[in-house]
């Protein structure tokens, strides 16, 4: 009995829907507006304007006794930092499409270490300030930025990876599902243990978001769900950002490439620099 088969194209994280809008640079764009909205959040109003002795959990528990000023400012810190927590996700999502995508992986790993160690200062400067400081100057060691969490995530994803595909032996040992499986978790727990105690943003939580986003790029329906139980892990809020990654078309968009890393350290150091000037021009906005 002759049986006719049809083919049935995977339903990857690239496979476009009717609905398909966003190609990778919208979604940066996106991404990049969020991120700017949470660090003005952290950087001019609760650092600058509330002061960095205001505690906001103690607020919005009502247990504080505050101006009508400070109340407006606090609530407008969590509507930022609300609208910021959806471009984590997203910028996940993107760089593992970049690495699927990418010609020369080296240079890629190349550019987000030597941007992770170009914004170190401005980020330290952004959120800590300078007198946090104590051996070098303008840095501490209280939390890196975000780039050294992609660097991370990115040389954990190679070496899964590479132990999954292109692995034929190892000590002249046959190769086998099992040492993969072996090599690929000692893999991911180097990476675990390197973002917890460097201390990057968004630790091992922010490196299993990439990886799993990595694993499951052949599932787009299992990618989203096991991006949203990440996302909820980070904030609840971070769960708005699936329905943008969603609607990937599937489609690179405009280049812009170097615009999104010197963006990173840029907007931190001009956050930093001119937080008092920023802070008196959104008080005049608010009075």
């Amino acid at each position: 009995m002759d049986v006719e088969f049809r083919e049935v194209k995977v339903n990857t994280i690239e496979t476009p829907t009717k609905l398909s809008c966003f190609s990778i640079t919208t979604l940066k764009i996106i991404a990049v507006i969020a991120m700017f909205f949470d660090h003005f959040a952290t950087a001019v109003i609760k650092n600058n304007l509330l002061g960095k002795d205001f505690d906001i959990s103690a607020w919005s528990e009502g247990l504080l006794n505050c101006t009508e000023l400070e109340n407006t400012l606090a609530r407008l810190y969590y509507v930022f930092k609300a609208l910021g927590r959806i471009s984590f996700p997203i910028f996940c999502f993107c760089l593992v499409i970049g690495y699927l995508h990418t010609r020369n992986i080296k240079k890629y790993i190349l550019r987000l270490a030597i941007f992770a160690i170009i914004s170190e200062i401005p980020f330290d400067m952004a959120f800590y300030g300078p007198e946090t400081s104590s051996i070098i100057p303008l840095f501490t060691f209280e939390h890196q930025n975000v780039i050294l969490t992609f660097l991370i995530s990115i040389l954990t994803i190679l070496g899964i990876d590479y132990f999954g595909t292109n692995l034929k032996g190892l000590r002249k040992q046959e190769y086998t599902v099992r040492s993969a499986a072996v090599y690929r978790l000692l893999v991911l727990i180097i990476g675990i243990l390197l973002s917890y105690f460097l201390k990057t943003d968004y630790s091992y939580v922010g490196l299993m978001m990439l990886v799993l986003i990595f694993l499951t790029r052949d599932f787009k329906k299992f990618n989203l769900v096991a991006t949203g139980i990440l996302a909820y892990a980070s904030s609840p809020f971070a769960l708005f950002s699936l329905p943008f990654i969603a609607l990937y078309n599937g489609k690179k968009g405009r280049g812009f490439k170097y615009f999104f890393y010197v963006f990173y350290p840029l907007h931190l150091f001009l956050l930093s620099a001119f937080r008092s000037e920023l802070g008196s021009l959104l008080l005049s906005i608010l009075n």
